[in-house]
């Protein structure tokens, strides 16, 4: 099936057997510009879970990761959390408080049973949010912010908008020990002072080459061709 495609520069649709060659370059037959043929392979649509806009001169692309099946196990996340949260204060704080002595010797226990209950609210936390949160990228002239609601996380990326030269997609094979390898597809920047910064992670290639297309569309980069970039479509 011969879907309809997008150029990077111009986003005019066409056919792919409409695009005309040029040295294993591709030529969009609106605007003539070159670029490789993996980009001809993306689409500007994205699933239900996703949505895209501009507001006030800001383009705002929201992930949404909520759903039913997270919805359902939520309740026992919470549950189970909160039961081993309470267990071990009660088992490892309370006996330390209660016992006798000068505070000064209670220091290191105290310390110690506090890192047992960081783990233990850290865990479920990043489980609860991984089942809500809602990751939200707004593309501007000044910068590129990328964050996490309703809860709130250590995940947050400012970049200036005007020190991004190119974005592009590669890929990153996983071979755990145990368990099926997979491959994870992420959108990254160069900086014009050589550094390359990862924005996103995706599972599918296809909602990494959106972002990348809508990202450069609204900051007017022109896409080029970079080591290391994703050709697969």
């Amino acid at each position: 099936m011969d879907r309809s495609r997008y150029c990077p520069q111009c986003t005019a649709s066409f056919k792919r057997r409409e695009a005309k060659t040029e040295f294993g370059f591709l030529l969009c037959p609106e605007c003539g510009h070159r670029f490789t043929p993996d980009l001809l392979a993306v689409t500007m649509e994205l699933p239900q879970s996703y949505s895209s806009y501009v507001e006030d001169g800001e383009l705002v692309i929201k992930r949404n990761n909520r759903t039913i099946p997270g919805f359902i196990i939520l309740p026992f996340i919470l549950g189970i959390g909160l039961f081993l949260f309470i267990g071990l204060f009660s088992s490892m704080v309370l006996p330390i408080l209660k016992t006798e002595g000068d505070f000064s010797g209670k220091i290191f226990p105290l310390l110690l049973a506090s890192l047992f209950l960081f783990i233990i609210f850290f865990v479920p936390y990043n489980m609860i949010g991984a089942l809500i949160n809602i990751t939200e990228t707004r593309v501007n002239d000044s910068f590129i912010t990328i964050t996490t609601y309703p809860l709130p996380t250590a995940f947050k990326k400012v970049i200036v908008s005007s020190s991004v030269e190119q974005i592009y997609c590669k890929h990153t094979h996983h071979r755990p020990s145990r368990g099926r390898s997979y491959t994870t597809y992420e959108l990254m920047a160069i900086l014009k002072d050589g550094r390359r910064i990862r924005l996103e992670q995706f599972d599918d290639i296809s909602y990494a080459r959106a972002y990348e297309i809508l990202m450069e569309r609204h900051l007017g980069i022109v896409s080029e061709p970079v080591d290391g970039e994703d050709r697969s479509c």
